[in-house]
């Protein structure tokens, strides 16, 4: 590919000489001007925490398309913060504001004729806008998330914005005092970054990395963490070896790369904002996708991290575990992974040892052999060998109690039957699905009451522990 393919029209030959002297008007040189032209759209903004370091971030890109060969030029768009506008008039501007920036991203880049393009992005709808921009222009290029905020400290324990929401919440109720709230969102954001959580902004740039417009394992880095500018730097060998291979966004963003974005949402338990940002980028890369799809992929889906909101552990504990990576990992020997095999052979339940692995400990394993065994007493299905994955199963109880309901019966029926109806012969020996491994463990949940395995369970975190 030629690597000025859209900026030799406007830096060579005689007719470019006024063009080439305004550029020298600002310190470009013939040899700056002789390389590929590489866009930094940055969306810096003095208004948010979560775009507030992109200047230092995207020096570092510069400075790495430099040593790879390019010219890079910034520009800047605008942002909106959704935290800070939510419950004003202001925040009917933030959805709005992602055609603006996906809009001046592919002005700016098709005016000023780049090469490509690295977008510099920090908020929520700064992620799908870049994304929607780089799509519609199948320019090659890359999304750099700024990273996620540091977890506040309040009184020991780790909070973000959503513990701000919250205590306003019990003030209103009088369960916290206008001393303690004022406390509170003193901390709360301890420098900058986007909210801790797994909310929108790190839902889309989990998203990012699972389609394949960031290099997986950059996003998930923190925003002030020093590895921060390491990769920034590396995002310019990146984009210049997607300009040198001819790489565009039409050859990442295919139907399956999608269905892996929609995975990637439902197994971190992500933000449903996911399902409207991923519809306006299938629409302007011209893949077809529908909200169905949404539900299909998330059934089959297991949710494997315990992130917040719905969760305990926000976007920084799972860099320290290893970042989107792992996750990614996880997912991909998911073939692997969440089966229970069930054969018409001798009787016993083995447990094999790669299970302590995955965040079950010795007692829960036992508690989960004993619980495997029983649902199959009494029946021509045993089981000879339960090895669940890392599948998270808070979730499933509620999607147990509904298809209960539906069906007119009980969970505890439903779990049962699920395990221990006769089958044909043909279907004697065969993989069960995820969900029923996540009804098995739930099953065995359910009889934690009990003395016995209720203290197991309990010892030492169980089954239902963080599986990072």
């Amino acid at each position: 590919m030629d690597l000025k393919h859209i900026s030799r029209n406007i830096t060579d030959g005689r007719d470019r000489a006024p063009a080439r002297a305004m550029y020298k008007g600002i310190g470009f040189t013939d040899a700056d001007l002789a390389k590929p032209l590489i866009a930094v759209a940055n969306t810096w903004i003095e208004t948010m925490p979560c775009n507030f370091h992109l200047r230092r971030l995207s020096a570092k890109v510069k400075e790495g398309i430099r040593a790879a060969g390019g010219t890079p030029m910034e520009f800047n768009t605008i942002a909106i913060s959704d935290g800070e506008t939510m419950g004003t008039e202001g925040m009917r501007a933030s959805l709005v504001s992602r055609e603006v920036i996906a809009d001046s991203i592919e002005l700016v880049c098709r005016g000023q004729m780049f090469d490509a393009a690295v977008c510099v992005v920090g908020c929520d709808k700064t992620i799908p806008a870049a994304a929607m921009a780089l799509a519609r222009m199948n320019l090659p290029g890359l999304v750099l998330y700024g990273g996620t905020i540091a977890p506040g400290k309040y009184r020991g324990k780790d909070v973000t914005i959503q513990d701000v929401f919250e205590a306003v919440g019990a003030n209103a109720a009088g369960k916290m005092t206008d001393a303690e709230l004022h406390e509170l969102e003193g901390v709360a954001c301890p420098g900058a970054g986007a909210c801790g959580g797994q909310y929108t902004a790190n839902t889309m740039s989990t998203v990012m990395e699972f389609i394949g417009l960031s290099p997986m394992g950059f996003n998930g880095i923190p925003a002030m963490d020093p590895r921060k500018d390491e990769v920034s730097f590396r995002c310019g060998e990146v984009v210049m070896n997607l300009l040198r291979k001819g790489i565009r966004p039409s050859d990442i963003l295919t139907r399956k790369a999608f269905e892996n974005a929609i995975a990637g949402v439902a197994t971190t338990g992500g933000s449903t904002n996911a399902v409207l940002h991923l519809l306006a980028i299938a629409r302007e890369i011209g893949v077809s996708l529908h909200i169905d799809d949404f539900q299909r992929v998330s059934e089959r889906t297991p949710l494997l991290a315990n992130l917040k909101p719905a969760g305990k552990y926000v976007a920084a504990d799972v860099d320290q575990a290893g970042g989107i990576p792992v996750i990614a990992k996880r997912m991909l020997d998911g073939k692997e992974w969440g089966r229970v095999v069930f054969v018409s052979s001798e009787s016993g339940v083995y447990i094999p040892k790669e299970m302590v692995h995955y965040g079950f400990s010795k007692s829960a394993q036992l508690v989960i052999a004993r619980g495997a065994a029983e649902m199959t007493k009494g029946t021509n299905v045993t089981v000879n060998s339960v090895m669940p994955g890392p599948t998270w199963v808070e979730m499933a109880p509620v999607r147990l109690a509904a298809r209960a309901k539906a069906a007119g019966t009980t969970v505890d029926d439903l779990t049962s039957r699920m395990f221990t109806e006769r089958r044909p012969a043909s279907l004697l020996q065969r993989y069960a699905t995820p969900e029923e491994v996540a009804n098995l463990i739930c099953y065995v949940c359910s009889k934690a009451s009990s003395a016995t395995n209720g203290a197991a369970l309990r010892a030492d975190g169980g089954i239902v522990t963080n599986p990072f």
